[in-house]
C-alpha cells in the first residue's frame, strides 16, 4: 500500500472542536497546529480547517500570501458550519456542522491530494519556464540572446508604428582580450550589458547577439527620434565602464529606421532590416568608430 499522506494542517476553531478534528484526522499522518500554537506562514501549510471563529486571522493569512504571489502554494481551506462566522469564510470546501468523522477524513484527504497535484503542476510549470528563460538568455550578460531577439523582432514586424533597429559593436574589443585577457573581456561585456539594460525605456529591447555585438529595438516616433535614442544608448557604453577599473571601450552603432504601414509593397524581411543596420555599422566603423550611422526609413507593408 502507498505510504499515508504527509501533510501540514492548521486548525482554526474552538478548542473542543479543534481537539476532536485533530483526533479524527490523525490517521492521515498529518502535522497539526491547533489554537495556542505559533501560526506558520500560509505557504508552509497544505490545508486550513476552520469553523470560522478565527476568520480574521484566516483572511490575513491568505491575503498576505497572495500579495507575495505564492500562487499554487496557497493551502486549501475547508470550512465547517453553514451558520455563524463559518459562512463568511472563503473556502474551497464547505461542510455542515454535523459532518461525520468519515466525511471529514474523506473531504480533507481529497483536498490534500488536490493541493499536492496543484503544487506538482506548479513546480513543473516553473521548471519549464526556467528552461525557457535559459534558452532565451545569454549566460554571460544575462541579456536576451539572439533567439529572443529574432522572436521579438518578428512580433514587432507584425504590428504597426515606427521603430529603430540598431546594432552596437564595441570598438577594438579584440585588443581588450589580447591585452588584458578574456576574463577582463567577459567583465567588460557584462558591464556593458548591465549599462545598456539599465538605461532602456520600458518599451525598448536589447539583446546580446554574439561576441561583442548587441542588438537594440526601440519604439520611436520618427527618424530623428530613432537617431537620438540609439545615440543616447551608444554613449552609455563608455560611461558605464568609467570608474569600474575595466579597460575603457567605446561603441559604434548602425541604425535602421523602420516604418510599419499598410502599403501594397512587399515588406522587407527581418534579415533585410538587419543587413541594412549592419551596413550602417560598417560605415560607422569606416568613418572612424565611436559614432552612430542612421539609415532608412525602410517601409514595410502588411
Amino acid at each position: 500500500m502507498d505510504k499515508p499522506l504527509r501533510a501540514r494542517i492548521l486548525i482554526l476553531a474552538r478548542a473542543d472542536a479543534a481537539k476532536s478534528w485533530a483526533q479524527i484526522l490523525s490517521d492521515l499522518h498529518v502535522q497539526i497546529w491547533c489554537p495556542g500554537a505559533e501560526v506558520p506562514q500560509a505557504a508552509q501549510l497544505d490545508l486550513i480547517l476552520t469553523d470560522g471563529t478565527a476568520w480574521q486571522l484566516l483572511g490575513e493569512l491568505r491575503s498576505t500570501e497572495r500579495s507575495k504571489a505564492v500562487g499554487a502554494r496557497l493551502p486549501a481551506v475547508v470550512a465547517i458550519g453553514e451558520d455563524g462566522p463559518g459562512r463568511d469564510v472563503p473556502a474551497d470546501v464547505r461542510l455542515p456542522a454535523d459532518v461525520t468523522p468519515r466525511e471529514l477524513r474523506l473531504a480533507c484527504g481529497l483536498m490534500l491530494e488536490i493541493v499536492r497535484l496543484r503544487r506538482a503542476l506548479k513546480a513543473r510549470s516553473d521548471a519549464q519556464q526556467g528552461l525557457f528563460q535559459q534558452a532565451m538568455s545569454d549566460p554571460l550578460t544575462g541579456l536576451p540572446n539572439r533567439r529572443a531577439w529574432e522572436q521579438t523582432l518578428g512580433r514587432w514586424l507584425a504590428g504597426l508604428g515606427c521603430f529603430a533597429l540598431a546594432i552596437l559593436d564595441l570598438d577594438h574589443f579584440k585588443q581588450v582580450n589580447d591585452s588584458f585577457g578574456h576574463a577582463a573581456g567577459d567583465a567588460v561585456l557584462r558591464k556593458v550589458g548591465s549599462a545598456l539594460s539599465g538605461h532602456l525605456r520600458r518599451e525598448d529591447f536589447v539583446a546580446r547577439l554574439g561576441g561583442d555585438e548587441f542588438g537594440l529595438l526601440a519604439r520611436v516616433a520618427d527618424r530623428t527620434g530613432a537617431g537620438a535614442v540609439v545615440e543616447r544608448l551608444r554613449r552609455v557604453v563608455p560611461a558605464g565602464l568609467a570608474g569600474s577599473g575595466l579597460p575603457p571601450v567605446t561603441a559604434s552603432a548602425g541604425t535602421c529606421f523602420v516604418e510599419l504601414a499598410c502599403l501594397p509593397s512587399t515588406p522587407p524581411s527581418a534579415n533585410e532590416l538587419f543587413a541594412a543596420a549592419d551596413a550602417a555599422l560598417r560605415t560607422a566603423k569606416c568613418q572612424g568608430r565611436d559614432r552612430m550611422v542612421l539609415t532608412g526609413p525602410l517601409a514595410t507593408g502588411h
